[in-house]
């Protein structure tokens, strides 16, 4: 006869769930967050695409050679979801990107900062064939502290490499009732690799743009992963079990559990005097072939492919009116990831948003919002809505 801890454990890998917050999250080490800024939140761009002024990008470093100041610069963003035509709605906010950008006479560039690079906050409900009641919960993430370095190379090409160290740590729990016993189940996570993006700008005249970027392992993420063995919950611990009664935790180190690859192109053009039309292109894979249990879920993302077009009217460099000091954006996007389990999830969306210079060094706030709709899991659609606000400020350093 089954022990009940083995029964628990046996239910703990067959569980299936419906979601009260993106399943999205809970996949693989989480939801892939692109660098973008407000200004390329905008146009629905990851970043690539000079959205924050004429010819410059926030998190494109080869177009920071056109910045006639330096950057201190801060992102704050959230995201609401709305699922089975809107009877569940979750949604978070926060920091989302701090960096510093430093051009050197036109020739250099140096830039460095901190975002997050990947999201496991999740809440699922689940039932079995006896109808217990159960939740999944994740939260934490893994971090970004990204270094770029870059460099004119003649007249007509910029290039440049951005360094990405990868941190964070996560902690997953489930709650289970079974035989009318509460019991919980914890893992926890601790994530590390180092990925390397090289950036190239070429532009033939002063009209069209065209930018491309590839990124790639230095070293593959890998992770320390705690496992816990169920517990009961205790109204004195209802988090923390009693460390007496708990079991030690089966430890596991892997390595090469993430190893992604991108490669990105994309145009900008002017049709007329302040008014540009951008596009992008981005397919990403997950080069790794190593079987983890570091989620409670078992699928994860292996390939995204994503389409998206803009439309900017600039702010005049000179301004005499109020309206004069607005850049205005818009944009939409099309995109589909494929899970291991080969189904596809599809998400299409369009954004605006607005920028406002200010003062004589070029300070800068930006707004950008987005909604778009994600089909494909069990939870008969997801509406997404998602805002940020950025705030740059310049100042004369080395310029």
């Amino acid at each position: 006869m089954l022990s009940r801890k083995t029964v628990i454990f046996i239910f703990f890998l067959s569980i299936s769930v419906s979601s009260s917050q993106t399943v999205m999250n809970g996949f693989g080490i989480g939801v892939i967050q692109p660098r973008a800024d407000a200004a390329s939140f905008g146009i629905a761009s990851t970043g690539l695409l000079p959205a924050f002024q004429s010819g410059i990008s926030l998190n494109n470093p080869t177009t920071w050679l056109n910045l006639n100041f330096a950057y201190l610069s801060t992102m704050y963003g959230g995201n609401q979801v709305d699922q089975n035509n809107g009877t569940i709605i979750n949604g978070n906010s926060a920091l989302t990107q701090f960096q510093f950008i430093l051009p050197i006479k036109k020739k250099y560039i140096f830039g460095i900062g901190i975002s997050p690079y990947a999201n496991q906050y999740f809440n699922l409900i689940g039932t079995d064939s006896l109808a217990n009641a159960k939740t999944l919960e994740g939260s934490g993430g893994i971090n970004s502290l990204h270094v770029s370095f870059g460099q004119s190379i003649s007249e007509k090409e910029h290039i440049a490499i951005t360094l990405d160290y990868l941190f964070g740590s996560s902690r997953m729990e489930t709650e289970l009732t079974l035989d009318h016993t509460d019991y919980t189940y914890n893992q926890r996570s601790i994530f590390s690799g180092i990925l390397a993006k090289l950036y190239v700008e070429s532009f033939r005249n002063q009209t069209v743009h065209t930018f491309f970027a590839m990124q790639g392992s230095v070293k593959p993420l890998s992770v320390q992963s705690f496992s816990y063995q169920p517990v009961e919950r205790s109204i004195f611990y209802p988090e923390f079990p009693n460390p007496d009664k708990t079991p030690d935790p089966v430890y596991t180190d892997m390595t090469d559990i993430f190893s992604p690859f991108e490669i990105q192109l994309g145009f900008d053009t002017e049709v007329k005097e302040r008014i540009h039309i951008l596009g992008e292109g981005t397919y990403w894979r997950d080069n790794s072939d190593t079987q983890t249990d570091i989620s409670i879920l078992q699928n994860k993302v292996v390939s995204t492919e994503r389409i998206s077009f803009g439309i900017i009217r600039f702010a005049h460099k000179f301004p005499r009116t109020i309206i004069d000091f607005v850049h205005f954006r818009s944009g939409i996007f099309v995109m589909r990831s494929v899970l291991d389990s080969r189904k596809n999830v599809d998400e299409r969306g369009v954004s605006f948003g607005i920028g406002v210079k200010f003062g004589v060094v070029d300070n800068q706030i930006d707004f950008g919002f987005s909604i778009s709709q994600r089909d494909g899991l069990d939870v008969n659609g997801e509406l997404i809505q998602q805002f940020s606000v950025g705030i740059s400020l310049g100042d004369i350093w080395f310029i």
